[in-house]
């Protein structure tokens, strides 16, 4: 049988001695091996299958290993392309960036005053005093409050901490200042009238607006949050009452509390 298969399978003359030197070669081995039976052959023969053993072994785990890493392979070449897909689209955004971002919806900020910039408290007083002027409803006469909240110059703005200014700017504040003189002067403008000319609803708030004052308000002028909700555009949310916070930092009003919940924002003494 081993004869016929090497001659059919032969093709030349030359194929055909080297098939018959191969199994003569095969059968000397086989024959050194069957005198093989000491020790000494036996245990080179336990290495050798000990050997082969290990060799099977480490052949299989490189062969797992080189699976473990054709997968990650494939799972990089995917990351590649969504790397790639995202540095596309901020390479898009950064050349299409805008030189200005708007503000977010409903956090606009609100216009500046178109007042400067006050740098000292005398220049603040006379803007102030020649600024802010209201009329009387009946239009006759036009009144100003006899004393009003100074403007915050940029270095008092400045020293208000961090954490209680938050994000507000210095053109806020002045905004606010002027929407207390618009109510402060609204106030004390209605209270100046003479009780002939007021009609039934307003002595009636007279008469609310005189039960605000107490020994501590003796000879000071001051709005509470009704007045600014009744004549100036202040909402009395969490903004506008973290300016009032940063004007009572910057001592440019004084709180006179109570009783109760009752909250006057005054002018400071030293500026009356």
């Amino acid at each position: 049988m081993m004869s016929t298969s090497i001659v059919g399978s032969a093709t030349s003359v030359i194929e055909l001695q080297e098939g018959f030197k191969n199994k003569i070669s095969t059968i000397n081995v086989c024959v050194g091996l069957l005198s093989a039976d000491d020790d000494e052959h036996q245990r080179l023969l336990r290495s050798v299958k000990q050997e082969l053993y290990s060799i099977t072994q480490n052949i299989s785990a490189l062969r797992s290993s080189v699976a473990e890493g054709r997968e990650n392979l494939q799972r990089m070449k995917q990351l590649l392309v969504v790397v790639r897909s995202y540095n596309a689209q901020l390479n898009h955004m950064r050349q299409h960036l805008p030189a200005h971002l708007p503000p977010a919806a409903g956090q606009q900020e609100r216009p500046k005053p178109s007042l400067p910039s006050v740098t000292n408290a005398a220049a603040s007083n006379e803007i102030i005093q020649s600024a802010l002027v209201i009329s009387a409803k009946d239009g006759e006469s036009v009144s100003s409050c006899p004393a009003q909240f100074a403007y915050i110059t940029v270095e008092e703005f400045d020293e208000v901490p961090k954490y209680i200014k938050g994000r507000l700017q210095y053109g806020q504040i002045n905004q606010m200042v002027d929407q207390m003189n618009k109510a402060l002067a609204a106030k004390y403008a209605l209270l100046r009238r003479p009780r002939s000319k007021l009609s039934v609803s307003e002595m009636k708030l007279v008469s609310a607006l005189r039960s605000q004052s107490n020994e501590q308000t003796k000879g000071r002028v001051f709005v509470c949050c009704d007045d600014l909700k009744r004549w100036s555009d202040v909402k009395m949310d969490s903004t506008h009452r973290s300016m009032l916070t940063v004007l009572r930092t910057a001592r440019k009003c004084q709180e006179i509390r109570g009783p109760a919940s009752l909250i006057r924002y005054a002018v400071p003494v030293d500026t009356i």
